[in-house]
């Protein structure tokens, strides 16, 4: 579950939708739509409204200027060829005011909110494509894929949380982190650990990320 800030722009890196073939690769549809949804099933958005495209099986819905914390829903559909069943696919989202965001005192947690977009996250949230997801080219710009890939979750003292796990291969040279957040909200980095081509050395880079829990929004604590 993504979690966005309350009164901005939603863009590109926000509500977005990726579509693949049986292959796994990207695909194109003829017609992507979107529909905004509360909680409790109240239609808060225009109905059916067309998502642009950002690149090829890529989409995100342009929706803007939400003004109060809670739960909601996307409801996408897609018409993958002109006259085929037209499938629906729900995703739920957060909406977080920044000024009533406090860290709960077991919270390991910076200064202010969580950044708004798609490198926050809810606890118990599955992770999917285009969720931490690591790219690799040569250098000529081609996408290309190492021999081997892992991630591994690591908390703001630099110590792991998770075992060291074989990335989820999404495309040709597109990788993302496969799991669900069991853990405490907080600051965490995602390490990367990858090997270029067999017999070589392991190479490493690392992201950061923040996961919140929504019932700790209005505790108040010393961050």
């Amino acid at each position: 579950m993504s979690i966005l800030e309350a009164n901005s722009d939603f863009s590109q890196k926000d509500l977005r939708l990726s579509l693949i073939n049986i292959d796994g690769l990207s695909q194109d549809a003829f017609s992507v739509t979107w529909t905004v949804f509360s909680s409790t099933g109240s239609q808060i958005s225009g109905k059916k409204l067309p998502a642009v495209r950002k690149s090829v099986g890529r989409y995100y819905a342009p929706w803007d200027k939400v003004g109060k914390n809670g739960n909601y829903h996307i409801i996408w559909n897609v018409e993958t060829y002109s006259g085929s069943t037209i499938e629906n696919f729900k995703e739920k989202f957060f909406v977080i005011e920044p000024f009533v965001y406090k860290c709960h005192p077991d919270l390991v947690c910076s200064n202010g909110s969580p950044k708004s977009g798609g490198f926050v996250y809810l606890v118990g949230s599955s992770l999917k494509r285009g969720d931490l997801p690591i790219f690799f080219k040569n250098s000529s710009g081609f996408k290309v894929d190492p021999f081997i890939v892992y991630w591994t979750i690591i908390n703001s003292s630099c110590i792991p949380v998770t075992v060291r796990t074989i990335a989820t291969k999404a495309d040709v040279g597109e990788y993302y982190v496969k799991w669900v957040t069991k853990i405490l909200g907080g600051d965490y980095y995602v390490q990367w650990d990858w090997i270029n081509n067999s017999g070589e050395e392991l190479e490493s880079k690392k992201f950061s990320f923040s996961i919140i829990d929504p019932a700790h929004l209005n505790r108040l604590c010393e961050c």
